[in-house]
């Protein structure tokens, strides 16, 4: 379908593979160490407002609920906006309505995981 690799599959491949560690893995200090899941909720949130990893690789994580949708959705977005890059220039009404819906739901996905990470402690 793709002549490459699309970016995001890249970058959540990347994330789990930085974010799980760090959050179960007995050779980090132990306030890295998710004992539950609301602690590596706790510990998600902590890594996002300290800017070690971004809203999108929390929400693919899948740590915290009821934000794995939103996610999955922002994902889809991006993919129909790489295919649209091939079809049609950056200019076209078709690309830009696509990144206008991705910033949104990006600004969406991050108030949601502000709200979840502010339950949350």
């Amino acid at each position: 379908m793709f002549p490459h690799q699309p970016p995001w599959l890249a970058i959540a491949a990347f994330s789990l593979t930085l974010a799980l560690p760090s959050c179960f893995a007995s050779n980090r200090p132990m306030r890295y160490r998710a004992r539950n899941q609301q602690e590596a909720q706790r510990i998600a949130c902590d890594k996002l407002s300290h800017g070690e990893v971004t809203a999108i690789d929390v929400a693919s994580l899948g740590v915290i609920p009821g934000i794995q949708t939103l996610a999955d959705e922002t994902q889809k977005v991006e993919i129909q906006l790489i295919e649209a890059k091939t079809k049609f220039i950056d200019s076209h009404p078709h690309i830009t309505s696509l990144k206008q819906r991705q910033a949104a739901l990006n600004i969406l996905l991050q108030q949601r995981l502000d709200g979840a990470c502010k339950v949350l402690r």
